[in-house]
């Protein structure tokens, strides 16, 4: 149930964010914004970023969480037929963050990016924990290619941004990394449509992502299919369930502890220990003892898990 009216409400009239672009399907807020900037013809970043948040404040933010939303949504003309719900859910990264996510915390958010409570730090929390540690925007470069085809012009998406994201899930190519650095982009808007230099796809998983191709191609599928999904996974509790039904019933789920749960999945891959270096690295010591802390763990390495388990999340919460 959504505690907000997705129409959106108290919007200010303001002729110059009749600018505003419709979001391209996928389309990160911060990829929204940085067309916005160059509608505006404002010469000068800070001014924009003035003119979107109504205070100075930083844009990195704005790749995959939904911090400033709230402020870009109140200026956004109610003729634009934009609506908050379909920022949050389709140009943040808050589907992917609320699979693991109590419902407190989740309506809290809801509430915040609506204007209808004060900011939470949840809202942070959103990029950090789900964000690709390469340190540089991310993207296709098919898909690339093709919105330039369809809308003269490419964008920067949500899903290459983010961590377990190795494959492209509509092309199946390596997803690259741009030369745009993540710290770059604080005070500066880097429209995907200016020239961007590819650089390589290196971290130490490399040779993983290789090995295991095929099971990281099905993880950037799941992914993208929770993204798309809405509020159709959201909340710890169908996740817990979801786990118990998986190891066949609440006393083996509650008998399990997270470690031998990851240990016995991976046993049909080739690479089951480096598969499970690859967790331990993403997952935090208290989740290896018992399964009550789910919320701790990476969204990504529940993904993973669901991969494993049931072949795409729709298979395993059902």
């Amino acid at each position: 149930m959504m505690d907000y009216d997705k129409s959106g409400t108290n919007r200010k009239n303001d002729d110059t964010f009749t600018l505003f672009p419709t979001p391209y399907p996928g389309e990160s807020l911060y990829s929204i914004l940085c067309r916005y900037h160059v509608r505006s013809g404002n010469s000068n970043d800070r001014h924009t970023v003035l003119q979107l948040f109504g205070c100075a404040g930083t844009l990195e933010n704005t790749l995959l969480s939904p911090w400033h939303l709230d402020s870009v949504y109140m200026r956004i003309p109610e003729t634009s037929g934009i609506t908050v719900h379909e920022l949050l859910y389709g140009s943040t990264a808050f589907p992917l963050y609320a699979i693991s996510a109590k419902d407190p915390e989740l309506s809290c958010i809801r509430n915040a990016v609506a204007g209808k409570g004060a900011k939470t730090e949840h809202l942070r929390l959103i990029q950090s924990k789900v964000i690709h540690p390469s340190g540089f925007l991310r993207y296709c470069p098919e898909c690339f290619s093709e919105q330039e085809k369809v809308y003269g012009e490419p964008y920067w998406q949500v899903a290459p941004q983010l961590d377990g994201v190795e494959y492209c899930p509509i092309h199946r190519i390596r997803i690259r990394n741009s030369n745009i650095s993540l710290k770059g982009m604080r005070h500066h808007f880097y429209p995907a449509s200016l020239s961007v230099s590819p650089l390589p796809c290196t971290s130490e998983y490399h040779d993983l992502f290789s090995e295991e191709r095929e099971l990281f191609i099905k993880i950037a599928c799941s992914i993208n299919q929770i993204l798309i999904s809405g509020p159709a996974y959201e909340g710890l509790e169908k996740l817990q369930l979801a786990y118990s039904n998986a190891v066949g019933g609440s006393d083996n789920y509650h008998w399990f502890s997270f470690n031998e749960m990851i240990w016995h999945s991976f046993s049909r891959y080739p690479t089951k220990d480096a598969l499970y270096d690859y967790l331990l690295d993403k997952t935090s010591e208290a989740c290896f003892e018992t399964t009550q802390s789910f919320s701790k763990v990476a969204p990504c390495i529940h993904v993973l898990l669901m991969t494993v388990f049931s072949g795409d999340p729709q298979a395993f919460y059902s």
